[in-house]
């Protein structure tokens, strides 16, 4: 249920980034691969993380097959961000304040991941984390 909770809390945040999640204009809009859990993320680029937080955002009015991209979408993204925060959390070492994965952690970070990933698009997500 936790998770659950958190992917919505992904999905408003999403939804608060007007110029990073504008809904899709049509499910060819997607990722070319999901980030299910076969994923390798270490291949997954920025603009690949910016085109999923589009898709998470389902738009006004959503068809049945838009309501499940947009679902598979925050998945996706969650994922990712939950990615973050383990190598966050590993940089700051174990001596370091905790800093819990909750909503307000994915609200503060969603924004920071997204602007860093659209200074260049073409570069690999994990890269553009390891540089903040």
């Amino acid at each position: 249920m936790a998770i659950r909770t958190l992917s919505a809390a992904l999905l408003l945040t999403a939804l608060a980034l007007p110029a990073v999640a504008a809904p899709a204009p049509a499910p060819a809009a997607a990722p070319s691969r999901d980030m299910d859990s076969d994923y390798d993320l270490l291949d997954t680029t920025c603009g690949s993380f910016i085109t999923t937080l589009a898709v998470a955002n389902p738009g006004a009015n959503p068809n049945d097959a838009r309501k499940e991209e947009a679902k598979n979408a925050q998945a996706s993204a969650f994922r990712a961000m939950i990615w973050v925060h383990g190598y966050q959390a590993g940089k700051r070492g174990p001596n370091a304040p905790a800093d819990p994965l909750t909503r307000a952690w994915l609200v503060k970070n969603v924004p920071l991941v997204a602007d860093q990933c659209k200074k260049d698009p073409a570069v690999l997500f994990f890269k553009a984390v390891e540089a903040m």
